[in-house]
């Protein structure tokens, strides 16, 4: 009898040391992985522009709290410069904040930037995105449309027939507008 608890304690003792056993191991592999993840990141994001440290879950919105976001937005560009990258929950921005910088960004990065989300109001107004000035897409067929509105709406021949209507719209523009009429009190 006492050789069998002997024997069941030295079993449970076996079991628990390979429990703990393969515990460590699987601390120590997901301790590697995580790492080596995060050293990657750091390498992929050194290319970003500089900006606030971010949280995991919310981002860099509590940078934002506080003031009005546009005020928290111009003390942020004062300390990180006028093009920074802000994370906002899962969504990663590029905040470009002075004239120069997005001139630069429009001129050198413009065919980076011209496609946007199809948000259910934008598929609404551009019928699925099929609209040539808000289309969602920058590719070929809103270049095929670009050429054709190049071709049939702006031509000289078509320009010069809505002459009219741009007088009236212009003088209607810059006619004064009538007096109001004061209420009595």
């Amino acid at each position: 009898m006492a050789a069998e608890t002997a024997e069941i304690q030295i079993l449970s003792i076996l079991i628990l040391s390979a429990i703990i056993l393969l515990n460590q191991l699987k601390l120590r592999t997901n301790f590697f992985f995580l790492s080596r993840q995060q050293q990657q990141k750091q390498k992929h994001n050194t290319n970003l522009p500089p900006g606030p440290w971010s949280l995991p879950v919310i981002g860099s919105i509590h940078c934002l709290l506080g003031s009005l976001p546009h005020h928290a937005l111009r003390r942020l560009s004062h300390r990180y410069g006028p093009v920074m990258f802000l994370r906002l929950g899962q969504i990663q921005a590029l905040v470009i904040s002075s004239p120069a910088a997005a001139r630069e960004v429009m001129r050198t990065h413009d065919a980076a930037f011209p496609s946007r989300p199809l948000t259910p109001t934008m598929d609404v107004i551009t019928y699925g995105g099929k609209g040539v000035a808000l289309s969602p897409s920058y590719g070929r067929r809103w270049k095929e449309l670009r050429r054709i509105c190049a071709a049939e709406l702006l031509c000289p021949r078509r320009v010069r027939s809505f002459r009219r209507v741009r007088e009236s719209e212009a003088a209607s523009l810059v006619a004064p507008s009538p007096p109001r009429r004061r209420r009595r009190s």
